[in-house]
């Protein structure tokens, strides 16, 4: 008994092959203890698969805190290149070199990515990308801006990336089934511990072939809490309440959200877009269409800020950037309880 042995167990190797049944991507997975650690030994891998160095990613995308995705985040206005191809430093006295060998790319425009990609196509190991981006308020890609993207990679040799470490919540095969469109690699967090700290990736067994320690692989992968058996056990538990019945109720009540804030807006006569997919929404103060980064950064943040604060004092917790999630609990009721906030808090403010 414990919570951290240096061997498998029978719970990881149960939760493993859950994940494995449920995702269309994965043939193999390993576990680590945070989303950042997966989407940070997923591009390692893709890059030993390769034997290419440049990754690519789209402009606003959050894929954790290790440095080669620490480009192009929550960048300001003010301090945004020309275009989104301008990758741009997260953090003060990053080494110039992750700036050079980090592309960035345009969420939805399937044009310029593929220029991008065809360019430098001889030097780029992976495209990572969230098919459901958190950071826009969990907008959805165009299915066809995906399916582009999944088959110029394709063509070029260059490993296609999902994060779904947020994703994964919209239906049992995370978003990859929900949208159809299967790559190479995925990455997971968050749901898959059932509250535990977790993390996983996993994808082709060509690739994951580079950490089998029993082939002589060339990639380590080691950690003293990795798959540690409480975060497994409450794992499989989650995963096995998620059925299919469960995942069709929680995004029935993410519509019913949508369209009555839509209806709330709308009777205030205050510009706003809702976006979100399944279970998840985001609530932006612009008359603009939301479609990538860009254009998330024309809403009113003054708003923004007044809705989270309004809403925390109505007993109602939302991120900070006005996006949320519902859950396994959540009601009519809820649903009702959030609208009326809203309500009341953007009757108050605007």
């Amino acid at each position: 008994r414990g919570n951290s042995f240096s061997g498998p167990t029978e719970a990881q190797v149960r939760l493993a092959k859950n994940l494995c049944e449920r995702v269309p991507s994965l043939e193999t997975v390993r576990f680590t203890n945070s989303g950042t650690e997966g989407t940070m030994m997923a591009i390692r891998g893709a890059r030993a698969f390769t034997g290419k160095y440049k990754i690519a990613k789209f402009e606003g995308g959050y894929h954790g805190s290790h440095e080669y995705v620490s480009v192009s985040v929550r960048t300001p206005s003010d301090a945004l290149g020309a275009d989104a191809t301008v990758p741009v430093p997260e953090h003060p006295a990053q080494p110039p070199s992750v700036s050079e060998d980090v592309l960035t790319m345009p969420f939805n425009d399937l044009e310029v990515c593929e220029r991008i990609l065809r360019e430098n196509a001889s030097e780029l190991a992976c495209v990572i990308m969230e098919a459901v981006s958190s950071s826009f308020g969990y907008l959805p890609a165009d299915v066809d801006f995906l399916r582009g993207i999944r088959e110029i990679t394709e063509e070029l040799g260059i490993v296609l990336i999902f994060d779904e470490v947020q994703s994964f919540r919209v239906s049992a095969g995370g978003a990859q089934e929900m949208m159809g469109v299967i790559p190479d690699m995925t990455t997971f967090g968050k749901i898959i511990g059932g509250g535990m700290p977790v993390g996983a990736w996993g994808g082709r067994r060509d690739i994951m072939a580079l950490f089998d320690p029993t082939e002589g692989a060339p990639l380590a992968h080691a950690g003293t809490f990795n798959a540690n058996p409480m975060t497994m056990v409450a794992g499989e538990v989650v995963m096995n309440h998620l059925t299919p019945e469960v995942y069709d109720r929680m995004n029935a009540l993410g519509e019913t959200l949508r369209a009555k804030l839509r209806a709330v807006f709308d009777e205030l006569e205050v510009p706003a877009q809702v976006t979100g997919i399944a279970s998840l929404f985001g609530i932006h103060f612009t008359d603009e269409e939301i479609v990538d980064y860009r254009s998330t950064l024309t809403g009113d943040s003054d708003m923004t800020k007044a809705l989270f604060t309004g809403l925390l004092n109505e007993g109602i917790l939302i991120q900070t950037g006005g996006a949320g999630a519902l859950n396994t609990l959540t009601t009519d009721a809820e649903v009702d309880a959030l609208v009326d906030g809203v309500r009341r808090v953007v009757a108050r403010v605007r």
